[in-house]
């Protein structure tokens, strides 16, 4: 460039590669600027040199991004088309208009070889055929446009599947490229001129003498705030930082010595905002012979900042690591230890810096049979290795440890070093080892244990046999002896002759009723048990059982309420001898173990289709613990050393005759307060039961219950086909609730023996009903059968998992209905 051309462009700047002193080459930036005189004629020239290497890197690695960049921006389509694999379009966004004037209902069925031009249908074809491998393919060709003329546009096109994974179409993006094609050589020609206009604009540049300003370039006000005739003449410190201060001397100094310099400070701009800049000055003498300086200054903030970040993060990150329960290691490709953070000492008893050199193989129990060969062929082909191994400690113990371990790669792929995690896993083996023995321990306990049951079943039976035997057998020496004591006491005997047998009369009798407990139990343990039921009026048994304590009431000065049939007018259905048996021994033992002037009285209350005798006392109760041993046979609780007469077998024998009649015995006692025993049976309709007595009484077993169906629906219509079905079954109770909350209250009081559950109520959802059916421990093991019309996979599964035992989709198969009713254990879904 001429001298005039650099006057009228007032600067002039360009690149070029220097050879330094020692031979090597730096790249540089050289800028020259005219120096005039007052009266504008030009006087000389000044010229600022840089060293840009860095900024190079920087701009060739920036290019690299811009390209990837270039490849997303050509992908992300303005416009968008759907198509078939041999170039039919089936459907395009209306942006096409915009790129070719063509409107999109006017380009959809036309086959895209008609847009293209010929010279470029070959990299049509190609595409085509990288896409029917199934990959994504690009192109630039040149499409028609509706006036008639071609513009560059650049495709990106990606195959579509079908569900066997077949290329069925193809699916792609239009980006209108043709400016760029026309500006491709006009760019390339002015890109080294756009780098240096765009570097200029960043960078200002400023010549100081003496450390006052007496030129800044104007680009100053958007580095600073300031403009450049407010600077030019003050001094150059007032715009540092005042802790920067010291080196913005330091570069002056170095200036004045006639040496180049660079440094990153902090500068405070005009609004008060302090940033960070790289300066970098070069010496000269003015015309005038004064020392001063030019200086380019480059704004880094946003990279000191990320600098700071990144420095921040590594030294938190490593000051995590230093202080994590878990060793981190890195190691050379030879398993060489290269950094290992501080817990190796805790767990291997070494300190990091006695580790730091040493191999792996000074460190690891490696198993045999080659193992280490597959793991290390694991690691170099990327893999992360994982797995329990054994450590030598600093003592020479052994300890385990739980081992994860990856390579890092180069981008030759070779590999750069390992990284490795150790964590302690000495509890957890020891662990495991316990649950192993504790297993075996277990395996060992369950099989004695059958073996138990099989003894204690046998040896079950047996006593049951020799009991029953025992019983039979033990009856006719006692005949004869009660009968000759009373034909003693006919005799004329005097006052001690009459009360011995009479003694004996009482021991005799005492022992026929403990003969007879004994039989009963034997007989119910060998289900040889038999009863009559019957309906029997309740206000009756209670009364009767009343009258027939008295006298052992009275003997004790114990004090027996009153009962009034009116508050217990029910019918129960049951072998009322049994039933008076079971009322007389809770009765008795109210009487025997009470206190003188003590209370006994009975209570009736009828729930439902139940009825409940409560036997109540205040008498001394019975100790929590002692409780669970209350209906165990000839277990009299500590009583056998007292004077109260009695054999231990009265309360086991009255629980079992009362679930025989499908009832149950419950209790509650606290000691000095007293007890409460509860007796439910079953409530009967008199109408339905009639009592049979006299010549024409007769024995049966007790027959089961009629099976209790509760259906919780709120369609009369499937209702009434409910109620027709159960009709075929004689035994069998049908009730219905009409939403969730009667079902669910239904079903905690009457206990019925199978649930038919439909989905759809109108208060509740049936899903809820039957969680809260399941999650209460009264209904937790009802058998529960959905019935409804949503007969899908997943409604089944959804039932089964909340804890349905069967599915009936709707309409209903009634054989199916018939077999829950008949068996509601059945199975589950």
């Amino acid at each position: 460039m001429t001298t005039r051309r650099i006057v009228e462009a007032g600067n002039f700047a360009f690149r070029s590669r220097v050879v330094a002193k020692d031979g090597s080459l730096m790249w540089c930036e050289h800028t020259t600027v005219a120096i005039t005189d007052d009266d504008g004629s030009v006087s000389g020239f000044c010229g600022i040199s840089r060293n840009i290497d860095e900024q190079v890197a920087s701009e060739t690695a920036r290019a690299a991004s811009e390209h990837e960049y270039r490849v997303l921006a050509e992908n992300a389509s303005d416009v968008v088309v759907q198509g078939t694999l041999t170039g039919q379009l089936k459907w395009v966004s209306p942006s096409i208009e915009r790129l070719l004037g063509w409107p999109a209902e006017q380009v959809i069925g036309r086959r895209i070889h008609e847009l293209i031009h010929d010279d470029d249908l070959v990299e049509l074809e190609a595409a085509r055929a990288v896409l029917e491998r199934g990959e994504s393919a690009h192109l630039e060709a040149r499409f028609r446009t509706k006036a008639g003329d071609f513009r560059w546009v650049s495709v990106a096109v990606n195959p579509m599947f079908d569900e066997h994974g077949a290329v069925v179409g193809r699916i792609g993006g239009w980006r209108d490229v043709d400016a760029e094609h026309r500006a491709r050589d006009e760019l390339a020609r002015n890109e080294a001129q756009l780098r240096m206009v765009l570097e200029n604009a960043t960078d200002v540049a400023v010549h100081t003498v003496e450390g006052v300003a007496v030129w800044v370039s104007d680009n100053v006000e958007a580095l600073l705030g300031w403009r450049a005739d407010e600077l030019v003449g003050k001094p150059t410190a007032g715009l540092w930082h005042p802790d920067d201060l010291p080196s913005g001397v330091r570069l002056r100094e170095a200036s004045y010595d006639g040496r180049a310099s660079r440094a990153t400070l902090r500068m405070v701009r005009r609004d008060g905002e302090v940033i960070s800049v790289e300066v970098a000055t070069r010496p000269v003498i003015g015309h005038d012979g004064r020392r001063g300086a030019v200086a380019l200054v480059h704004d880094v903030t946003d990279q000191v900042r990320v600098d700071a970040e990144l420095a921040e993060a590594r030294a938190r990150d490593r000051l995590m690591a230093e202080f994590a329960s878990d060793v981190l290691c890195v190691m050379q490709p030879d398993f060489t230890i290269e950094w290992v953070t501080g817990a190796t000492e805790e767990l291997l008893g070494w300190s990091a810096d006695e580790l730091v050199g040493r191999s792996k193989w000074d460190l690891f129990v490696e198993d045999d049979g080659g193992v280490f060969e597959k793991r290390s062929r694991a690691l170099t082909h990327g893999e992360v290795v994982r797995g329990l191994a054994r450590m030598r400690r600093a003592d020479g113990t052994v300890r385990w440890v739980d081992r994860r371990t990856r390579g890092i790669f180069a981008p030759d792929g070779s590999v750069q070093s390992f990284v490795s995690r150790w964590r302690d896993a000495q509890a957890e083996v020891e662990y495991l080892e316990a649950l192993t023995e504790a297993a075996h321990e277990a395996r060992d306990l369950a099989v004695q244990y059958e073996e138990a049951r099989r003894d204690a079943v046998s040896a079950s039976a047996a006593k049951t046999s020799f009991l029953s035997r025992m019983s039979h057998e033990l009856r006719t020496p006692l005949n004869a002896v009660l009968g000759f004591a009373q034909l003693l006491g006919m005799d004329d005997l005097d006052d001690d002759q009459q009360a011995a047998v009479q003694q004996i009369v009482r021991g005799g009798r005492h022992l026929l009723e403990l003969i007879n407990e004994v039989l009963d139990i034997a007989r119910i343990e060998s289900g040889r048990m038999t009863l009559s039921p019957e309906a029997v009026l309740a206000a009756d048994v209670i009364g009767e059982a009343l009258e027939l304590i008295g006298p052992l009431a009275a003997q004790h000065e114990v004090i027996v309420t009153p009962f009034d049939p009116s508050r217990c007018n029910v019918y129960v259905f049951v072998d009322r001898q049994r039933l008076i048996q079971i009322l007389l021994n809770l009765l008795s033992n109210a009487v025997k173990y009470n206190r003188p002037d003590g209370h006994v009285s009975v209570r009736c209350t009828a729930i439902g289709d139940e009825v409940g005798f409560e036997v109540v006392d205040d008498g001394i109760g019975i100790a929590t613990e002692l409780l669970p041993r209350l209906f165990a046979p000839f277990d009299r609780l500590g009583a056998e050393t007292s004077n109260t007469e009695g054999t231990g077998i009265g309360l086991a024998l009255s629980r079992a005759l009362a679930e025989i009649m499908q009832g149950r015995i419950t209790v509650s006692s606290s000691p000095g307060v007293g007890s409460v025993f509860t007796v439910v049976v079953r409530r009967s309709d008199a109408e339905q039961h009639t009592s049979v007595g006299g010549d024409d009484a007769v024995v049966v077993t007790l027959a089961p219950r009629a099976t209790r169906v509760l259906y919780v629906e709120d369609n009369p219509t499937n209702a009434a086909l409910m109620h027709s079905i159960v009709r075929r079954r004689d035994s069998v109770v049908l009730e219905v609730a009409v939403d969730g909350a009667s079902g669910l209250q239904r079903a905690l009081t009457w206990l019925p023996d199978l649930v038919l559950l439909d989905l759809h109520l109108p208060d509740i959802a049936g899903e809820e009903l039957l969680r809260r059916l399941r999650a209460d421990p009264r209904t937790a093991t009802l058998p529960i059968v959905v019935v409804t019309a949503a007969a899908t996979h997943d409604v089944r599964d959804l039932v089964a998992a909340l804890g349905a035992d069967g599915y009936l989709a709707k309409p209903v198969d009634v054989q199916q209905v018939l077999a829950w009713i008949d068996d509601p254990h059945q199975g589950r879904v």
